[in-house]
């Protein structure tokens, strides 16, 4: 906080440099110590330097995000039309050739963009 804002005067008020070496224990010249209890303590008190994993999401949280995508759903919905306007006119046999091309291009897009999306989430630790 003290960086990040520039604000000169709250290090002045804690009494510069070392008395914010004061504040956290530790010294200017040798750093922190490397005892084991003391590096505990210092760990309790001041808390773990590392920042909280995320929960990853599971494959089907991604799937059902990538449903949600407008160019799917109107893909979706057509092929749904489609689909029983093709079973409905032609027959169960023959009429869902076309709508279940498009629900097999939209699930294929689906399920082959997701892996790569997951896979560069999971470099980055998101």
């Amino acid at each position: 906080m003290l960086n990040r804002d520039h604000e000169a005067i709250m290090l002045q008020e804690v009494g510069g440099v070392s008395g914010l070496s004061d504040l956290l224990k530790s010294n200017l010249d040798r750093g922190v110590s490397s005892n084991e209890d003391e590096l505990l303590q210092r760990r309790d008190i001041f808390g773990a330097n590392t920042y909280p994993r995320k929960k990853r999401k599971s494959i089907w949280r991604f799937v059902f995000e990538a449903c949600q995508d407008l160019t799917l759903v109107i893909l979706m919905v057509a092929a749904a039309i489609s689909l029983s306007l093709g079973m409905a006119t032609e027959g169960v046999k023959d009429g869902w050739y076309d709508g279940g091309s498009i629900f097999f291009a939209v699930f294929l897009v689906i399920f082959v963009t997701e892996p790569v999306i997951i896979d560069n989430l999971f470099s980055f630790n998101i």
